[in-house]
């Protein structure tokens, strides 16, 4: 209520557990905001003068950009010069969840088709997308790397659960069951994410049972 941002949501922290990356509405559009912890000055919107919607940002692994969806486009913003760029120019955008690699060469992400997510995988120095890990019957949402490279994501429908994937891996294996959303990474094998309402740690390698924060 201090801040007069409508719904804020999607946060996620800074590398260096300073500064909170997350979106609201205002003015009658989704922007992205920055709030530095550190300061508890109100946060500044970083894409008010786009005019579009611009939602589901992440920090790259350097702190220095953010990766987010502008206009139904991914697109990457360095944070010291506040100059944007798309990295996808798909006639019919329908992308979100952004996530980069710990070396920001490769960038997930989920997309709608035929009423479903998938999830897909860009390659930045090429700017070529492909699908990955994609079943028609099934909504695929909140795709994440992992710190060593692997890839965990949720299936919201068909056979849910939290899904794992090895770095370099064609094909994944479900690691835990349930109904999951937003998940966040925390090193190799461990991830933060949203089940039944409560955030909860949740180990994808072993698949152990997970435990609330």
């Amino acid at each position: 209520s201090t801040w007069k941002i409508d719904s804020p949501s999607r946060p996620k922290i800074s590398p260096d557990g300073r500064r909170i990356i997350f979106h609201g509405r205002s003015s009658g559009w989704w922007n992205v905001y920055l709030y530095d912890i550190t300061t508890g000055k109100l946060p500044v919107s970083l894409t008010a003068d786009l005019k579009v919607d611009c939602t589901d940002p992440v920090f790259t692994s350097d702190g220095k950009s953010i990766v987010y969806v502008r206009n139904g486009q991914i697109s990457i913003m360095n944070l010291e010069s506040g100059v944007s760029e798309n990295v996808t120019f798909d006639a019919n955008p329908s992308f979100a969840e952004p996530f980069p690699s710990n070396d920001n060469s490769e960038i997930l992400y989920s997309y709608r088709t035929d009423n479903k997510f998938q999830i897909g995988k860009l390659e930045k120095a090429s700017l070529s997308s492909s699908s990955i890990f994609f079943d028609n019957t099934s909504t695929h949402k909140s795709p994440v790397f992992l710190t060593d490279g692997s890839i965990a994501y949720a299936a919201q429908t068909g056979d849910t659960g939290i899904y794992y994937a090895e770095k370099g891996a064609g094909n994944s294996r479900k690691a835990i069951t349930g109904r999951w959303e937003d998940l966040f990474p925390v090193d190799d094998e461990w991830i933060l994410a949203v089940n039944e309402g409560k955030v909860r740690l949740a180990n994808v390698v072993h698949g152990q049972g997970s435990s609330v924060v």
